[in-house]
């Protein structure tokens, strides 16, 4: 009788544990000044597809007159779909539009 060879069970179950480990994380969703300077140095926002504009949303109050950037995290590539995403000014209550 042949031994069995654990390689092939390793490598699926090491290939399922690295998508659930991604599963909701699809999308890097990052502010960027006019100089490219990424704005959100002190947190990460990752984001699956139904989640990037509220992260856009969130992104632009915080930093308004940025450019908001959507990343794949499986291929690098800019989503162009949401990207990029210049952030309006915020209108203080004073002012009328």
């Amino acid at each position: 009788m042949k031994p069995i060879s654990l390689f092939p069970l390793l490598a699926v179950v090491s290939l399922l544990g690295a998508c659930a480990a991604f599963e909701g994380k699809e999308y890097s969703v990052n502010a960027y000044d006019a100089r490219g300077r990424m704005l959100n140095k002190r947190f990460e926002m990752d984001s699956n597809k139904a989640g990037i504009p509220v992260a856009r949303s969130v992104l632009c109050k915080r930093y308004p007159h940025a450019t908001v950037r959507v990343y794949n995290n499986f291929t690098g590539q800019e989503v162009r779909e949401y990207s990029p995403h210049s952030c309006p000014p915020l209108m203080r209550p004073n002012q009328s539009g």
